[in-house]
């Protein structure tokens, strides 16, 4: 009887312990991937930022027709409309995606903050691999 309730107690803690580990690894992954969308989101940020700076060079240019000068000037100007926008409903919908209980305990809650934690976290996965 003895033995039986030894194996019982066993169990129980294995199953504990896997589940935890399970928990974990589950948590672990989910975090990682939010990680991988805010570097996303982050790439695509600067690619659109270099794709406005050569049409802000191209305005300056002196023997641009006016037609196409205006056409670039309200390219700029919706450009900045649509890059901000983009910016604050990705970080909204990535926010969002968290279930509500976990809503509250995510580190950023618009572009700048979400671009500052994933500084904060790059810098310290670049920390923990260099101390390996």
């Amino acid at each position: 009887m003895e033995n039986a309730l030894w194996f019982m107690l066993g169990y129980i803690a294995a199953r504990v312990i896997a589940g935890i580990y399970k928990a974990t690894k589950g948590l672990l992954m989910f975090k990682q991937s939010e990680i991988d969308c805010l570097k996303m989101l982050a790439i695509s940020a600067e690619h659109s930022a270099y794709a406005q700076e050569v049409r802000k060079i191209l305005v300056k240019s002196p023997d641009l027709p006016t037609e196409v000068l205006n056409i670039l000037k309200v390219q700029i100007n919706l450009h900045n409309y649509v890059v901000e926008s983009w910016k604050h409903s990705s970080i909204e919908n990535l926010i969002h995606s968290y279930p509500l209980k976990r809503q509250r305990h995510i580190g950023y809650n618009n572009w700048d903050s979400a671009m500052e934690y994933l500084d904060t976290v790059k810098g310290y996965t670049s920390a923990k691999k260099s101390n390996n």
